[in-house]
């Protein structure tokens, strides 16, 4: 657990090269609320020399592969791009990294749509275009982002011009902590690593949901009771009647199985509904509808994972007494539980 206030500079002794051996966190920020905890990170609002907003990124290094972190967090420290959030501090301990990013206010992607009055291919296009934008300057780079789902992808502010920034790259984690499915490439899944083709993969599913409302690769309507066979990508009627041939057109080539068919982002920049040449004008009243019932299951899936996660917070012995009936909830002090929003994580 992470103590407000606690020094996070790198120990003296320890010479790895992501932080500075000289500079403490508490230096320069306060810790503030908790926005979100995850398998491998904790993420914290904090204050810049107590005035400017920004996101401390608290990552376990036990997950981290150190060799990937070493060779790419310096060059993603120096990372510009309008639609990329910056790292703009590093700091190391023992058992921790820890990223300070800009702040993003503006919201998750999904959600936004879904709240708003008119929603076309058009804006979805927009979407995508920044999203490849962003993917596009990471793999010139070298770099892969290796999480891209929809809950990495928020609106810089609530400005109704915003740019959508797309949150930190996967930054070494494990392979043995993949994107979940069906975010995850086929080639990943089988443990040859994600490298800028399961990216574009990831964004196709993205897409898919962006122009549906829904998941592919499961029953109709996302369906989990009615599965298809791995990767047997359909449109199924009636909710893809009005998206346009190119739209699928473009997210048939970013869901091809083998990741040498996929396009780069470069050329997916370049495709004709990207551009917005081609996608259609007319509001999609039923994608909306389907887009407000797939957050209310990600927001019910997320609730769920912080029960369990607050859960990991309470002594086995405690769990036990609550069982047996020795102690009650009220009697125990609960952990301080803040707002766990997805996506910021």
């Amino acid at each position: 657990m992470v103590e407000l206030g606690l020094p996070l500079g790198q120990p003296a002794g320890d010479s790895g090269s992501c932080g500075s051996p000289t500079r403490h966190l508490h230096e320069s920020y306060i810790l503030g609320e908790l926005l979100g905890r995850g398998a491998t990170s904790t993420v914290y609002k904090c204050l810049f020399k107590g005035k400017k907003e920004c996101a401390c990124k608290i990552l376990k290094k036990s997950v981290l592969d150190r060799r990937r972190v070493e060779s790419e967090l310096p060059d993603l420290r120096e990372l510009r791009h309008p639609n990329l959030v910056e790292i703009r501090d590093v700091f190391e301990t023992a058992d921790a990294l820890t990223l300070v990013m800009e702040w993003v206010s503006g919201g998750e992607l999904l959600e936004r749509i879904a709240e708003r009055g008119f929603y076309s291919e058009q804006t979805a296009a927009k979407a995508v275009r920044q999203i490849l934008s962003a993917l596009q300057c990471l793999h010139s780079r070298g770099h892969a982002h290796r999480a891209l789902r929809p809950e990495k992808l928020v609106f810089a502010s609530e400005a109704e011009e915003s740019p959508i920034k797309l949150l930190t790259p996967g930054l070494g984690v494990s392979s043995l902590l993949p994107t979940a499915p069906p975010y995850c490439a086929p080639e990943a899944n089988k443990g040859a690593g994600a490298g800028p083709a399961s990216d574009m993969w990831s964004l196709g599913v993205t897409a898919y949901i962006l122009l549906c409302g829904f998941e592919p690769f499961s029953g109709e309507n996302g369906s989990a009771s009615e599965p298809l066979q791995p990767h047997a990508l359909h449109f199924p009627a009636p909710w893809w009647d009005e998206v346009s041939d190119s739209a699928r057109d473009l997210v048939t080539q970013l869901l091809q199985t083998d990741p040498a068919e996929r396009p780069t982002a470069e050329e997916a920049l370049q495709h004709p509904w990207v551009r917005g040449d081609t996608p259609r004008s007319q509001h999609m009243d039923a994608t909306v509808r389907s887009l407000r019932e797939f957050n209310a299951r990600r927001k019910f899936r997320a609730a769920t994972q912080a029960v369990v996660a607050t859960q990991r917070l309470v002594s086995p012995e405690k769990r036990l007494s609550r069982v047996l009936g020795q102690v009650s909830p009220q009697e125990e002090t609960p952990p301080h539980v803040h707002d766990d929003r997805p996506g910021r994580c």
